[in-house]
């Protein structure tokens, strides 16, 4: 790098503007368990009282009710893309559901697979690998929602308590 350069890059300004948007303005809930930008620019916002999608300027709020395409539970925890475009939405109760766009609506993809331990986070790959990551520890499976597995660590289990998983982080090593 040259001093011009370093010139040129010193006088370069960022500006954010960050606008502040709640309940006030039709979010479900204050309280914001996990959120997710996907790739049209919608952000999804899970709370304890519903999964929220907002474009920018109003709140679309899916909420649990008679409807058997809507939404399963209230207590949404985590919210994940899939390569396909469509969501994943994972609830405090340890369940999954997908979230088909074309057809607004909520599928199950899993029942009781994680066997009631709330979902805390979730990973999709480019390969369609999904992570889950649970109080009872990391599972792993397929966008299909079958043949889900618990890894287990022994060192982990060594103690006999369960490997408590709340964030799944991504990354390259640069090295």
């Amino acid at each position: 790098i040259n001093v011009n350069t370093v010139s040129a890059l010193s006088s370069i300004q960022t500006r954010l503007n960050f606008v502040s948007v709640g309940v006030e303005q039709g979010l479900s809930q204050s309280c914001v368990q996990d959120m997710e930008q996907d790739h049209i620019g919608f952000m999804w916002i899970g709370t304890k009282n519903g999964l929220n999608r907002y474009d920018g300027s109003s709140f679309t709020v899916y909420k649990h009710n008679a409807d058997p395409a809507s939404i399963q539970f209230n207590d949404v925890t985590a919210v994940a893309e899939y390569t396909d475009g469509n969501m994943l939405i994972g609830f405090n109760t340890g369940s999954l559901n997908k979230y088909i766009r074309d057809n607004d609506n909520f599928i199950p993809i899993s029942s009781d697979i994680f066997e009631e331990n709330p979902v805390y986070d979730i990973y999709v790959d480019n390969l369609v690998c999904i992570l889950v990551a649970t109080k009872k520890g990391l599972y792993q499976g397929y966008s299909n929602g079958e043949n889900f597995c618990l890894f287990t660590i022994d060192s982990a289990a060594q103690d006999g308590r369960p490997l408590h998983i709340n964030k799944i982080v991504t990354g390259m090593n640069q090295n």
